[in-house]
Formats: C-alpha cells, sequence, structure tokens
C-alpha cells in the first residue's frame, strides 16, 4: 500500500470536509445556513470512495466494520493513525498476530481460486486445505498422471527422480592383510 498517498486522500477528505462561514452578502435569507463545507459535493463524493476503500485496506480482516462504514470526521482520523502509527502502537502492546503477510495477488492462480471463498469467510485451515487439493488435482490432469500422490506426482511432473540408494560395498579382506584395531 501507498501510505503516504492513503494519508494525503484522508486529510484532503478532512480538509474538504471542514466548514467554513459563507459571507453575509452571498446568503439570501436569514434561513440559508451560516456556514458550508469547503469542497464541492463532487469533490467530497469522489474522495469518500477513496476513503472508503482505504479503510477497507486497512480494516480488511474485521469486514463488519468497513462494509458499512461512512467516512465521518472521527472515523478518518482514526484511519489516519492506523496508517501512521497503528502498527507500531499494537506490536508494543503485543496486539499483532505473528504470522507470514502475503498478498493474494502474489498467490498462483490454482491456489487463490479453491482458498478465496474459505479465507474471506475466517476458515484458514480450510483455505489452505483447498488450495492443497486444488494444485494436487490440476498438477494431475496437466502431468496426465491421476494414478500417482504427492510427492510422486511432484517427482513425476517436474523431473526429480528420488535419490537411488547406493549399494553398500565392504572391502574384501584377503587373510594376510588383518587389521587390527590400535
Amino acid at each position: 500500500m501507498d501510505t503516504a498517498w492513503a494519508l494525503a486522500q484522508c486529510q484532503l477528505w478532512l480538509s474538504l470536509h471542514e466548514r467554513v462561514p459563507v459571507p453575509e452578502e452571498d446568503r439570501q435569507s436569514r434561513r440559508d445556513p451560516k456556514t458550508k463545507f469547503l469542497g464541492s459535493k463532487e469533490e467530497r463524493s469522489k474522495l469518500k470512495h477513496r476513503v472508503q476503500f482505504i479503510s477497507e485496506a486497512i480494516w480488511e480482516a474485521d469486514e463488519r466494520r468497513f462494509r458499512r462504514w461512512q467516512p465521518d470526521e472521527p472515523g478518518v482520523r482514526k484511519l489516519i493513525f492506523e496508517l501512521e502509527e497503528g502498527f507500531e502502537v499494537r506490536e508494543k502492546l503485543g496486539l499483532t498476530d505473528v504470522g507470514p503477510a502475503l498478498s493474494a495477488d502474489r498467490l498462483h492462480p490454482w491456489v487463490w481460486q479453491a482458498a478465496q471463498p474459505h479465507w474471506e469467510s475466517g476458515n484458514h485451515d480450510a483455505a489452505v486445505w483447498a488450495a492443497g487439493i486444488n494444485v494436487n488435482t490440476k498438477l494431475k490432469k496437466k502431468a496426465e498422471r491421476p494414478d500417482l500422490g504427492e510427492s510422486r506426482l511432484v517427482a513425476a511432473a517436474f523431473g526429480t527422480p528420488p535419490p537411488r540408494p547406493r549399494p553398500f560395498k565392504t572391502a574384501a579382506l584377503r587373510p594376510s592383510e588383518s587389521r587390527s584395531v590400535p
């Protein structure tokens, strides 16, 4: 993620939603509002979608949070905090999950196609299992070897023959050559 860009978008959202006074001469009547947003409705709407996407990227593990989330000032300020120092604070408090971080777009399509529905529902064990089964099944089909299991299938598909044990050779000693152990 381009953190600097995401921060700039959030800060721009805050500045466009800043309320500024409407000059008296621009007000038609007393009932007209005394303040207005700094940014136009179009600018604010366009930025709203960007900020929502940023929130999805930040809070991707908590789907309920961003599904109904509409940008407001406290929420955008929290996003800015998350972008600037959220991970560091959680790490110092011991609240981070230990484990590898890997983006789904870096996975082979065979892996992600099978794993995605399970992963998105939070069933990570099933996602790994489904990915393994899918890769195995597709490799069997591609190698045209439905009869082989995982290890032999990989060896057959990628041409890595299993190591052959070398026969044990003993040195034949003549009766006249006795070895004594010192």
